[in-house]
């Protein structure tokens, strides 16, 4: 029974699973980068010494116990490598919770200049951030241990904190810089690629190569239509597959073409039909 129920839960959260835990492990390494880059380019050779405090509290240390010894403070008590040298290190250690800590509790991480090489998009208020942490790290949690009973009940919870952090950051695949969470409950597929086409016509572009992305197009619009489709009330395993995406996308496409057409038609009829006007007025004929 136990084994049946199992097999079934991985083959049903397998792929939302492993696309979800990539992501995470791209978000958690451009924290980590952007903590070294911002931190050492503001305090130069003090930036352990500002930190110290923090790295020292004894409750972050003895989260990394194991019965082989503790990495993280044997790091923190080594004499034999420099400041930055030490911070970096001890940044590569830490645990999510603990890098979410130290960039929105840490008062020295508040500095301006760090700020604003740290962010892509800078928040107002950090509020909305602190909201969401928790989130972030039980969606790591839960992909980890295969926690599949807390992740369907808040999946929706999950989806908006990792797109919060990944729009801040600068990684989502999308480029958004706001979460589309503004659509009706459960929209259609045209729905969800009409929203896409309003925040990245590029995509949509035939003229522009897919080379020119780091990417495959078709797979940056299929990403954002199971974000932006999860963000307003699908479960994962309720949505279309890739194909059935991106024939909507060619149906899309061909009615966005077939309406400029006709507005173009419409327009030199017009404009047919007012220079008649004017040679008649001139030749005072009727029209």
């Amino acid at each position: 029974m136990y084994y049946s129920k199992a097999k079934k839960e991985l083959q049903l959260y397998e792929i939302e699973f492993s696309k979800l835990y990539k992501r995470i492990m791209i978000l958690e390494t451009i924290i980590k980068a952007q903590i070294k880059n911002a931190v050492i380019s503001t305090y130069k050779n003090d930036c352990f010494k500002i930190f110290q405090d923090f790295f020292n509290k004894k409750r972050i240390i003895e989260q990394y116990d194991t019965k082989h010894g503790n990495s993280f403070l044997a790091t923190l008590n080594d004499q034999e490598i420099n400041s930055t040298r030490k911070f970096v290190k001890l940044v590569d250690k830490l645990y999510l919770r603990h890098i979410l800590q130290l960039i929105l509790d840490i008062h020295q991480f508040r500095n301006e200049n760090i700020q604003k090489n740290f962010y892509r998009k800078k928040p107002e208020k950090f509020g909305n951030l602190i909201h969401h942490r928790q989130n972030l790290v039980d969606l790591r949690n839960d992909i980890a241990h295969y926690n599949f009973n807390r992740y369907s009940m808040k999946q929706n919870d999950y989806y908006e904190a990792l797109l919060t952090y990944e729009i801040h950051l600068g990684c989502n695949l999308g480029e958004l810089l706001y979460l589309p969470n503004d659509l009706n409950h459960k929209p259609s597929v045209k729905e969800v690629l009409d929203k896409i086409y309003q925040l990245r016509p590029d995509l949509f572009d035939k003229n522009i190569p897919h080379t020119n992305y780091h990417c495959n197009k078709d797979r940056i619009i299929v990403d954002l239509y199971e974000d932006i489709a999860v963000l307003n009330g699908w479960k994962y395993n309720e949505l279309k597959s890739p194909w059935g995406v991106i024939r909507a996308k060619y149906r899309h496409n061909e009615e966005k073409d077939k309406n400029e057409s006709e507005d173009i038609y419409d327009s030199s009829e017009l404009n047919i039909g007012i220079e008649r006007k004017n040679i008649s007025e001139q030749l005072s004929l009727p029209i």
